[in-house]
Parts: structure tokens; C-alpha cells; sequence
């Protein structure tokens, strides 16, 4: 067989069609490229006298250009022998682009203004870098220790020290002394020129007899997970509201997060238009008397809550469910959940549940640990419960902040109520059984969409739920409650008794409550009032109110800041429904068991908010925001 009879059944086996080239001769025959090219019939053929169409577009392959074959193997090899390096490389040089830019900005920043403002400018320039830098810093630190297996002798014999260490029976008992001994000595002292303040000591007291008095298993309450949860409730609280820094630092993030969800009005002004940013429609008519066109302005209106509040759930939802994809909030979750269950001495997968609720709402919180719901025991689902209404998400912070509400305060009452809710779920449903959602069964997994667009979209999409939700439940329950009122107050008109109503009676039961959380007594029946009525009707209706007290200077800021952390929270009648549908939805085997604690874990998430409104109260100075002399 010849040459070129081998390279024809070749190319016949691969299906190959070379392209030809018409000459001016006669007959051209390539038989190494299998075409006959005949000029008389001006038809071109392959050797099996198939035509081929001369405007048909070249084919190229591996076999007719061997060097490409062979360039892209080397570049295959090069890559997949120096991956790590050129991960390492890309990594560089990014980072290398970005400190550029940071000095640049910053000299050019520094040039305009000499002052550093950390929360803007050249200042917030500065601690991002810094960010960065030891991020980047720690993770190639952590991967050289990694593979040192001398360090890692030295860190495993350390560790297990310490374990045992932490293992021995007086050591739990030790620290737990030495922590609330350095509590009651620092309010002592702090209180020194303000002995009113030790009333919300008081308060804190009788909440946790409350807790003791009212658990399900009194006897079974573990103490340590208490005390260290109470602990690092107050611990956050002397952060947010007692230290300098620590404080500017809260006051920053909530402009950030301010400024951050007034970004929703763009989209929302687009949709709803005049609905939101108040500024009424215009209109033209035409006076005939006048002969001329009048335009008429009415003054400018209030927005419309479900348009403009609530539109920022969908823009928060949209930007978490980006996070969501890309791991971000799985990462934060984790971390903080570890650190609760290290510390409090819960488990993992509450702990994570508990966590997530610092920044997510009670219906997207549980989605952390979905696939562990159904396998929770009793303790564990009351406190997922528990920790749901006993914070607010970050969705929702502008609406509360749009009554003029602190920001400060907020963003404090969410974190401190996080380690407060394990504290106090715990308290009233201690743990009996084997949990079986330890941290080795937990597993953070990223989002399943295709892309980060597809997160986004379908993000927006599911807060449609939230906001039909939260509307639902603000309509039913307020006209429920104007129905309980309107009832009470007709029953005691029977009896020639005026203004008693359903609310009217729960503020009188929460005025002495009111005054051991450390209200000043002029006040209490207006603060217990806005207590009542958080937990009667909802906490978007107690932020109202507390907002129209504000702007008509009828409270003070140490009462103000009280109510806050004491309304903080979505313990109200509305989440009872809300709560049951959503988590019953993951874990349908266990809705009876959801129905059975839900009411306990309601009065627990309520507690909580007390707790913070307690602690609040210790550290809040009668005349300003902060209390005493704050630490610098």
C-alpha cells in the first residue's frame, strides 16, 4: 500500500476534509492531502469523489499542525508542575496592584486633608490594608506551620495540656469565680457617683432567679454555659457602650450599614416612586378664568412603609446571597459559631444557628444548619428558636433606624444577644440527651447556583416571602390587637370604667419590671409601655412609638437606650407563626415537637432583650449615651 493510500484511509477513519486550493492547471492531484482538484468540471473532490465545498471553512487538527499539539502539552505540563507557584505569583501581583493604589489614594487623600478620619477616607483606606496584609499574612504563616511537623508536635502537646488543664473540676469553677467577682467589683466601682444604675443589677438578678424558677429541668442547668454566655453578653456590652474606641468602631459600622441599605431607595424610588422618597406627583391644570396653568404641589407626603422599608429586605437579601455563593458568610458563621461553642459551651450547630441570627433574619437563620434540623434534640431546637427571636436581622435595621433609632444601640443589642440567647435557652430547656450535631458533623458548604448572578437573583426572589411575611403578620396582629383593645375597652365601659384596654393592662404588669431594668421612675410607665407593646402587637410598632418620643424630647437617652435594647428583638406574636412555618418547612418530622416549645423559646428570646436592656442599663450614664468615664 502506498503512502499516500495510507494517509487517505487515515484521514477517511478520522472523518477529515482538507481544504483545497484551486490552481490554474488542469488536473491537480494532491495525494498526500487526499484531493483531486479538477479545474474542467470546476468541482473539487476528494479521492472517494465527494465534492467539498470550496467556501467551506478550513479544518485544522492536531495531526496537520503537530506544533500546536506539542505547545499546548508543554503549557499543560509547565501549569500543572507550578500551580502553587502561580497561584502564588497571582496573589502577588494583585496585591502588589492594590497596596499601589492604597498608597496613592492615601498620599493623595492625606494631601487634601492632613486629619485621618478612620471611618472614611485615607483612615478607612488604612485599616483595609491592614486587613488584608495579615490575612494574607496569616494564611501562608498557617500553611508553613502546617507542613512543619516539629511545630505541629510542639502545638498538638500544648494543646492537649491545656485540655487537660481545662478537664480538671476546680478549673471551670475558678474562672467562673474569678469572672464574676471581676464583674461585681468593676460595677461597684463604676457605679460609684450613679448608685441608681445598680438597680439594672437588680433586674439581671431577677431575671435569671426568673429563668431558674421557670426551666424545664431546673436541675439540669449547666452553669457554666450561663455564666460564660451572661458573661460575654456584658463583655460585648462594655465594648459597644464603655469603650472609646470600641464604640466609634460600632458608630462606624452602623453609618456603613446605614448608608449601605439607603442604597435599596434607588431601586425602590425607580419602582414605587413618590411612595418612597415622599415627594408627591406634581399636577398641571388649566384655570379658564385665568387663562393661565396653575401647577399644584401638595406638601411633601410620608413614605409608604411596605415601599420603603421593607424594599431594603430585597436588596439585603440579593447582596447576601452573593456572600452566600462565594462562601463569605458560611466563613463568618463558622468562626463565630466555634467561638460560642468553645466558649458557652453549646453546640455546634445551635451555636452556628446563633450566630448567623447576628446577621440574618429568624427565617434565613436556620438555612445555615438545614440538613442538621431533623436530627436536633429538644434543647437544641428551642435555642435555634430562642435565638431567632432574640435578635433582629441586618434587613431590618434600616427600618428601624429610619425612626430614629441609635445605630449604635442596634448593632450592640444583636451581638450582645447572641451569646445571651445561648445563656438563657439553656437556662430554661437545659440539655439531657446526646446531641448528634457535634462540630465534626458540621460541614459549610457553598451555594449551588451556577454563578454569582444566579445567586443574586434567586436571593431577591426568596425575600419576596419575607416581606409578604413580615406584612402578613404586621396587618393581622395589629388588627387582631385593635379587636382585643376595642373588646377590653367595651367590657369595662359596661361598668362605667374608661380607657382599659389589653395593652393598657400589660404595661401596668411591665411597669415594675420596667423599673428594675433601670428606668428613671418618671419614665417607667412610658418604657414599659413600649415593652408591652413589642410583645403584644410587634417591635416595628414599639421603634414607632419610641422614635415619636424621641423627636418630641418626652425621654431621655438613658431611657431611650433602655427601650431600645429591651425591644431589640423579634419576640412578638407575628414570629410565633412565622417561626412554626419556616422551620417546620426543613424539618417536617419535628413540627409537633416546634409547636410544643415554641412558646418557651418565645419567652426566652424576650428575656434575652431584658437581659441586654439590664446590662444596658448598668453601663448607660444618665445624661448622655455612654455611661461613666469612657475607656480609652
Amino acid at each position: 500500500m502506498s503512502l499516500s493510500e495510507n494517509v487517505e484511509d487515515e484521514h477517511d477513519r478520522k472523518g477529515i476534509i482538507n481544504p483545497a486550493f484551486i490552481q490554474e492547471s488542469t488536473n491537480i492531484t494532491n495525494e498526500g492531502h487526499g484531493v483531486v482538484l479538477d479545474i474542467q468540471n470546476d468541482e473539487v473532490v476528494d479521492q472517494k469523489n465527494r465534492p467539498i465545498n470550496q467556501n467551506e471553512t478550513p479544518v485544522f487538527t492536531s495531526e496537520r499542525l503537530p506544533f500546536m499539539k506539542n505547545w499546548k502539552d508543554k503549557v499543560k505540563e509547565f501549569t500543572t508542575k507550578n500551580k502553587s507557584s502561580i497561584s502564588i505569583f497571582k496573589i502577588g501581583a494583585i496585591y502588589c496592584f492594590f497596596i499601589a493604589y492604597i498608597v496613592a489614594a492615601v498620599t493623595i487623600r492625606l494631601k487634601k486633608d492632613s486629619d485621618i478620619d478612620w471611618c472614611d477616607g485615607a483612615g478607612l483606606l488604612i485599616i483595609i490594608s491592614v486587613i488584608v496584609t495579615l490575612s494574607i499574612t496569616y494564611k501562608i504563616v498557617k500553611q508553613s506551620l502546617s507542613s512543619n511537623t516539629n511545630f505541629q508536635k510542639v502545638s498538638n502537646s500544648v494543646v492537649t495540656k491545656i485540655i487537660q488543664l481545662w478537664n480538671l473540676r476546680f478549673t471551670p469553677a475558678v474562672i467562673v469565680a474569678i469572672v464574676v467577682i471581676s464583674l461585681a467589683v468593676f460595677i461597684v466601682i463604676d457605679t460609684a457617683d450613679q448608685r441608681e444604675r445598680l438597680r439594672s443589677s437588680l433586674g439581671l438578678l431577677v431575671l435569671i432567679f426568673l429563668g431558674f424558677v421557670f426551666s424545664k429541668h431546673p436541675l439540669k442547668i449547666r452553669w457554666r454555659c450561663a455564666i460564660w454566655g451572661f458573661g460575654l453578653q456584658f463583655a460585648f456590652g462594655l465594648l459597644a457602650l464603655r469603650w472609646a474606641t470600641g464604640r466609634r468602631a460600632l458608630e462606624c459600622i452602623g453609618y456603613k450599614v446605614s448608608t449601605f441599605l439607603d442604597f435599596s431607595n434607588v431601586g425602590a424610588s425607580f419602582v414605587y416612586n413618590h411612595l418612597v422618597d415622599g415627594q408627591p406627583l406634581t399636577a398641571e391644570l388649566t384655570s379658564p378664568e385665568l387663562n393661565a396653568t396653575v401647577i399644584i404641589k401638595p406638601e411633601t407626603i410620608g413614605s409608604v412603609f411596605a415601599f420603603k422599608i421593607l424594599s431594603v429586605v430585597f436588596f439585603f437579601n440579593f447582596f447576601i446571597q452573593i456572600l452566600y455563593y462565594y462562601g463569605v458568610m458560611q466563613w463568618i458563621v463558622s468562626r463565630l459559631g466555634r467561638l460560642l461553642s468553645a466558649t458557652v459551651g453549646s453546640t455546634a450547630a445551635e451555636s452556628m444557628s446563633t450566630a448567623a441570627n447576628v446577621f440574618l433574619a429568624q427565617t434565613e437563620a436556620p438555612l445555615v444548619i438545614k440538613p442538621y434540623l431533623p436530627l436536633m434534640t429538644m434543647s437544641e431546637l428551642h435555642t435555634v428558636m430562642s435565638g431567632g427571636f432574640a435578635t433582629v436581622a441586618g434587613s431590618v435595621l434600616a427600618a428601624y433606624i429610619s425612626y430614629g433609632i441609635e445605630a449604635t444601640h442596634l448593632i450592640a443589642a444583636s451581638i450582645m444577644a447572641a451569646p445571651g440567647s445561648l445563656a438563657m435557652a439553656k437556662m430554661l430547656y437545659p440539655e439531657t440527651k446526646a446531641s448528634k450535631t457535634t462540630v465534626k458533623d458540621i460541614k459549610m458548604e457553598k451555594g449551588t447556583e451556577s454563578n454569582a448572578l444566579d445567586a443574586a437573583a434567586q436571593g431577591a426572589a426568596n425575600a419576596v416571602m419575607v416581606v409578604l411575611n413580615i406584612c402578613a403578620s404586621l396587618i393581622a396582629f395589629l388588627s387582631f390587637i385593635a379587636f382585643v383593645n376595642s373588646l377590653f375597652a367595651w367590657v369595662f365601659q359596661m361598668i362605667d370604667v374608661e380607657g382599659i384596654t389589653f395593652v393598657w393592662i400589660i404595661t401596668k404588669i411591665f411597669i415594675p419590671l420596667a423599673w428594675c431594668l433601670g428606668v428613671d421612675a418618671l419614665e417607667c410607665e412610658m418604657v414599659a409601655e413600649l415593652i408591652a407593646t413589642k410583645n403584644v402587637v410587634n417591635e416595628f410598632a414599639g421603634f414607632s412609638k419610641l422614635g415619636q418620643l424621641k423627636s418630641s424630647n418626652l425621654i431621655s437617652s438613658r431611657g431611650e437606650g433602655i427601650a431600645t435594647f429591651a425591644m431589640c428583638g423579634f419576640a412578638n406574636p407575628g414570629s410565633i407563626g412565622i417561626q412554626l412555618a419556616v422551620i417546620g418547612t426543613m424539618a417536617p418530622t419535628r413540627k409537633g415537637d416546634l409547636a410544643r416549645i415554641v412558646i418557651r423559646a418565645f419567652i426566652s428570646g424576650s428575656m434575652t432583650s431584658l437581659v441586654n436592656a439590664c446590662i444596658a442599663g448598668i453601663l448607660l450614664d444618665n445624661p448622655g449615651v455612654s455611661g461613666g468615664n469612657p475607656i480609652n
